[in-house]
């Protein structure tokens, strides 16, 4: 089994890193990772933040949630210039809130899923052109789907219901970012996740035990965090990224340093660079506040 630090401590993984790194862009997901345990921005995150910032380091969040569902207080601070929407499928540009790039589901994606969503009867999310959409009967009672109760608390308080999502997402002419399935029960999730597998041009990931996420095939958090790099004429090598779930994995492989949070899916810890302590210790601060004081 990996060891790992949970104070002040990195442990360095996969190759030899050095602190000393040309870091012009940091990539941070959200939930699990920037946030704390109750899904909150820390002063010390958001002071580590700002001084990165101040140094000339371009701060990206990256995160499963759509744009409308962003915490206010990440979408205040001044030291983030991007953030990264719905696993990849959307970029903004900060504090001007300008979307600059989308990657859509096609038509295809949808004609083939949301059949097999209807064969497992479970709410399901779609992220539309930047706004979150959710089952009826789940935003009004999430706690009947076995959410944990943080969870139940930010679905209603990010969610639109709708009474029939299928015919939501196929009559929608906006872009449908993404589509996420509700599903609790272990052998529903590996059934949906096997046979959505056979769909082609699909990204399938999950940013928690409860959700399965779909999105067009060339959409990751990764494919969005390499238009950025090409945007602001930076090379991979140049970009540290923090994550702590599945779909952080891609992201966490393509940065120079890819950190994975104490509290990270044990996959995660093999494929990063290096393991600092978990959000609950404020650990993206913690390696910041190191990265800091090697410039």
């Amino acid at each position: 089994p990996l060891s790992y630090s949970k104070i002040n401590i990195l442990i360095y993984r996969r190759k030899a890193i050095s602190m000393t790194h040309d870091i012009r862009l940091i990539a941070l997901d959200l939930d699990g990772t920037l946030l704390n345990e109750k899904g909150l921005l820390t002063s010390r995150s958001a002071r580590a933040l700002t001084c990165a910032h101040e140094q000339g380091i371009f701060i990206a969040a990256a995160t499963g949630r759509a744009f409308c569902a962003l915490p206010t207080d990440v979408r205040a601070l001044p030291a983030i210039s991007y953030i990264i929407t719905s696993n990849g499928t959307g970029i903004y540009q900060m504090p001007e809130e300008k979307h600059i790039y989308t990657n859509a589901m096609s038509r295809e994606n949808l004609e083939q899923l949301l059949p097999l969503l209807d064969t497992f009867s479970c709410p399901i999310e779609a992220y539309i052109d930047g706004t979150a959409y959710a089952s009826a009967d789940y935003v009004e009672n999430p706690e009947a789907f076995h959410l944990p109760p943080r969870s139940c608390a930010y679905v209603q308080a990010t969610r639109r219901p709708c009474p029939d999502m299928g015919q939501l997402i196929r009559s929608s002419s906006a872009p449908v970012e993404g589509i996420s399935a509700v599903l609790t029960a272990p052998e529903a999730r590996a059934a949906l996740r096997e046979a959505a597998g056979k769909i082609p041009d699909l990204y399938v990931t999950s940013s928690a035990p409860h959700f399965i996420e779909f999105a067009a095939g060339s959409a990751s958090k990764e494919s969005a965090l390499r238009v950025l790099t090409q945007l602001l004429g930076i090379t991979s090598a140049q970009v540290m990224a923090f994550g702590d779930a599945e779909n952080d994995a891609e992201m966490l492989s393509f940065a120079g340093i890819g950190v994975a949070m104490g509290n990270a899916a044990e996959i995660l810890k093999q494929i990063a660079d290096m393991v600092t302590a978990s959000n609950a210790e404020d650990g993206v601060a913690q390696t910041i506040e190191k990265l800091l004081k090697t410039l």
